[in-house]
């Protein structure tokens, strides 16, 4: 099930036209930068984009001045937090065609915030993923203080299945809002 979900909201995304993606992705990083919680973050792991994602190169090459930036690297069956110092060292296309750190450093502090991709999220903050399993595990063995899913708000669903290991993100932002999702984040 969660297979044909996942080609039908690529198929989706895919088809959001060009100029939507690019300004939404503007929009939905313009309303993290609003979340009281980023702006005294420090640590923040994000996710590099590719294809039609919410696009994260402009506002990773914007904190990397100013936070501390780790970003995921596949390294068989795991997925290492790297810490990311300059954009230029993100030169490899890993497992996936994504673009990684060319470093094998591996983190296992604490994360203040986690930026979580998915194909789609629903408006209880549940993800289908691309289906290896990468960020429901690195997400039940360290819990970021805030886990944030972005999304386009056009693809953005009411309800997806979810599995009994499938963790839900505290805040959902898409162009058009901020949804807490978890009103326990606050009482933390």
């Amino acid at each position: 099930m969660k297979e044909a979900i996942r080609k039908k909201f690529i198929f989706e995304r895919d088809n959001l036209a060009e100029s939507y993606r690019k300004l939404a992705s503007e929009k939905i990083f313009r309303q993290i930068e609003k979340i009281k919680e980023f702006k005294n973050s420090n640590k923040i792991f994000i996710y590099v984009s590719f294809g039609s994602e919410v696009a994260t190169e402009q506002f990773i090459k914007k904190y990397l001045a100013e936070k501390e930036i780790f970003v995921p690297k596949i390294l068989g069956k795991e997925m290492l937090i790297t810490p990311l110092y300059k954009w230029e060292e993100l030169r490899e296309k890993g497992a996936f065609g994504i673009l990684e750190p060319t470093n094998t450093d591996n983190y296992t502090g604490e994360i203040d915030i986690a930026i979580v991709p998915s194909v789609v999220y629903d408006k209880k903050g549940y993800r289908v993923g691309y289906g290896k399993g990468y960020y429901d595990k690195y997400l039940s063995k360290i819990t970021p203080k805030l886990m944030i899913g972005v999304s386009y708000e056009k693809i953005l669903q009411e309800n997806l299945p979810i599995e009994s290991h499938d963790i839900a993100v505290d805040f959902i932002v898409t162009e058009k809002k901020v949804r807490v999702i978890n009103e326990n984040y606050y009482k933390r």
